[in-house]
């Protein structure tokens, strides 16, 4: 009798999820980003994010999205690295001056809901005061450049591409809300 190598009786396990199973229909993708804040909330062109603080010194908002017609690969996160199928997820947050935010790509399964839709309830993304730092940052006061980004319109923007190669992207006018600065001294 022939032994076949571990690999090859393994093979079917490893396929058995595989996007092409599920690619092909002719759903166009629908992509919304919203707030992410409490779960997903629908928001219309110039709502206001609450900025939140990080303990080193960052600070981030809260973003969230909803999709259908995509594949949303895997359920389980190992199971979707194992079967390569789950989306790559992306947000940005841009104004005038450039992308505010951090890099921030990311492959990771999409929760399902009863309607037959995917989605993201929160993520955080975080951002720079700056898109390109300023010779003189260190010279500037943070709070007045904070109330300078809170009279800016920014671009919140989510990008989806799922494990059938199809890439849709949704984006929304938002304005920023910074906290309080501690007082120091």
């Amino acid at each position: 009798m022939r032994r076949l190598p571990l690999v090859l009786l393994a093979l079917p396990l490893f396929t058995a999820g595989c996007a092409d199973d599920f690619c092909g229909d002719d759903l166009a993708p629908l992509l919304e980003v919203g707030d992410g804040t409490h779960g997903f909330l629908s928001i219309d062109d110039g709502a206001v994010l609450q900025v939140e603080r990080g303990s080193q010194g960052g600070q981030h908002i809260w973003a969230g999205l909803v999709a259908s017609g995509l594949h949303p690969g895997s359920e389980d996160i190992s199971e979707g690295l194992r079967n390569d199928d789950l989306p790559w997820i992306r947000f940005e947050l841009e104004s005038v001056e450039g992308v505010h935010s951090n890099e921030n790509l990311q492959r990771r399964p999409l929760d399902r809901y009863d309607d037959g839709s995917f989605g993201l309830e929160t993520r955080q993304v975080p951002f720079r005061h700056w898109p390109v730092l300023p010779d003189d940052w260190a010279e500037q006061d943070i709070g007045d450049r904070e109330a300078f980004m809170e009279s800016m319109d920014f671009v919140l923007r989510a990008t989806v591409e799922d494990a059938c190669d199809d890439t849709v992207t949704d984006e929304v006018t938002v304005r920023l809300a910074f906290p309080p600065r501690e007082e120091t001294g």
